[in-house]
């Protein structure tokens, strides 16, 4: 029995969006069909899109013990463009070493920091709150709660 991955975006209608997911078993290539209609009856949310995919087991599952081991604890990489619109991309249980001092401000200079800001900025591969390209990186910055908070 094969086993997948399905993931369901909704946002709330305060702009705010939700990633939710669940593995389910699957014959051929057909995804449960039923469930989704289901959630969405069940939730206040306008529901965006999904995707589903084998669950990959190429990779190592483990998660890191660290500074900051929870996925609640996050950096906040904030991108605009030039006409005011920004997206952010959450890092989820982010690496001491890619903050300053501070323990909060993400570190430019860091090399896994300048190379995931250069590939955010390269040809077309981020757009913004208003549908452009982003062409700058604002800041970054740790949030959440649990552990390392």
């Amino acid at each position: 029995m094969a086993v997948h991955k399905y993931y369901n975006t909704w946002v709330d209608t305060s702009g705010n969006y939700m990633l939710t997911t669940y593995s389910y078993a699957i014959a051929g290539l057909t995804p449960p069909s039923a469930l989704n209609p289901q959630m969405r009856g069940l939730s206040n949310a306008a529901f965006t899109g999904f995707v589903h995919s084998p669950i990959d087991t190429s990779q190592n599952q483990e998660a890191a013990l660290a500074a900051y081991p929870s996925v609640f604890q996050i950096a906040n990489m904030v991108f605009a463009d030039d006409v005011g619109g920004t997206a952010v991309i959450v890092i989820p249980s982010p690496r001491a070493a890619i903050f300053l001092p501070d323990g909060i401000t993400v570190d430019v200079t860091q090399l896994d920091v300048a190379l995931f800001i250069s590939t955010a900025l390269g040809s077309g591969n981020l757009i913004t709150s208003t549908g452009s390209v982003a062409t700058t990186f604002v800041r970054g910055f740790r949030q959440g709660r649990g552990a390392g908070a």
